[in-house]
């Protein structure tokens, strides 16, 4: 693989704004990939060589101390993942030039607000609150999933959130409140779309042991102490 990079950083308005982006372009010759033979039994599987193949996009981030108590961060990224030549798979299926590959998500993005409290309650230390939310766009989990467009093979576009509520002491005493996947979303954060049951294997008749999810934990909420020793 070859891996070219083209960056920039900055900073603005004396050092309360910050702002980078990075174009990145990922080119492989004879990329591994993975799969079994049409013919051959269920359980056996092996890595063979494709073509070519690239990933090419842009990413940013920024950090902006609105005021003295409200900072603001981001980050976005956009890309396009495909193969580049045709390739034949073992078992005779085509990759055709242009396909999207598998476990690449074209885009992401992410950010997070805070504000902060100085002395609050008259306490030596700040209270603060803190929101932030994410966002990834579905892609598929394998490259049998992608070639056939197969939506048991697809994980799909998830958003999730976390709320938080803090107070830090000067004396080294942390105590926060957190929410985590605030909204309670139902995202698939994995999914096995391999077949362990059905014809052919050692369960023919049980297919409860296909299409495996992992989802995000529900909402969880949480109470953290800490203390830093000097």
């Amino acid at each position: 693989m070859k891996n070219y990079e083209l960056g920039f950083k900055s900073v603005w308005l004396d050092n309360r704004l910050s702002f980078n982006v990075d174009l990145f372009l990922m080119q492989w010759d004879d990329i591994q990939l993975y799969a079994r033979n049409e013919d051959s039994p269920w359980w056996v599987r092996g890595i063979f060589n494709g073509k070519g193949a690239e990933q090419k996009g842009i990413e940013f981030a920024t950090s902006w101390q609105a005021t003295d108590r409200f900072k603001l961060d981001a980050s976005a990224f956009f890309a396009d993942p495909e193969f580049t030549e045709t390739t034949v798979y073992p078992r005779g299926d085509i990759i055709e030039k242009g396909q999207t590959m598998p476990d690449s998500p074209e885009r992401k993005w992410w950010w997070a607000a805070e504000y902060t409290i100085p002395n609050a309650f008259g306490l030596d230390g700040n209270l603060w609150f803190r929101y932030d939310a994410s966002y990834q766009s579905s892609t598929f989990n394998t490259l049998d999933s992608a070639l056939n467009d197969d939506p048991d093979g697809l994980i799909p576009s998830w958003n999730s959130a976390n709320l938080q509520a803090g107070l830090t002491l000067n004396s080294g005493w942390d105590v926060s409140l957190i929410a985590r996947n605030v909204w309670d979303e139902a995202n698939v954060s994995w999914l096995d779309s391999t077949f362990y049951t059905g014809p052919g294997t050692i369960y023919p008749d049980d297919n409860r042991f296909n299409h495996f999810r992992t989802l995000e934990k529900p909402r969880t909420i949480g109470l953290q102490v800490r203390k830093k020793f000097q």
